[in-house]
């Protein structure tokens, strides 16, 4: 295959294109770099939360202009909304390195927070795990297990505004969140 071209192959139950026709996909770039930027912002936010109020995530949803986490945590007021902003613009400016990598499942496992990484959410037929990777690999501000799409370091994600957040239940906050 040469480079630059990517393979889809196609739900065989459906109708689609005559088997040698070329197609031409398009990539949305701006699109696509919303959700790169807001899916790394939510990874710092994740990461934020946790540390700062022990609350882990339980659901996300990325937009190319906006997104929201749900997480693990009673009530956040306006002072909380304010120190998580400030600690997610304080990571953003550090403009730390994003990597992205596979590791063994076994090693995952065996060598990863479960909090945080999640891994037993996955099927078992699942043998190789993409690990995202933020900071300092001997000291990471954040890793986790992640098929998502990313920007390069920190400083790309730009600032980070959180524009509010809803009870989502007796021991659930949603935050939503955008990055300018």
């Amino acid at each position: 295959m040469s480079a630059g071209l990517t393979t889809h192959v196609l739900d065989t139950s459906r109708e689609g294109p005559a088997e040698g026709v070329e197609v031409t996909g398009v990539v949305d770039d701006d699109r696509r770099t919303g959700h790169e930027r807001h899916h790394t912002a939510q990874h710092l936010l994740s990461a934020v939360l946790l540390s700062e109020f022990d609350a882990e995530t339980t659901g996300n949803q990325v937009y190319a202009d906006r997104a929201r986490i749900d997480c693990a945590y009673p009530r956040f007021d306006g002072d909380d909304l304010d120190r998580i902003e400030r600690r997610l613009n304080e990571t953003v400016d550090r403009d730390l390195p994003v990597r992205w990598y596979e590791l063994d499942r076994e090693v995952a496992e065996r060598d990863l927070d479960p909090e945080r990484t999640r891994i037993d959410l996955l099927p078992d037929s699942v043998t190789e795990v993409r690990i995202v990777e933020i900071g300092d690999p001997a000291d990471p501000f954040d890793r986790t297990a992640c098929a998502g799409t990313h920007v390069a370091s920190t400083g790309a994600v730009g600032p980070v505004k959180v524009t509010g957040r809803e009870t989502k239940g007796p021991d659930e906050e949603r935050v939503r969140f955008c990055v300018r």
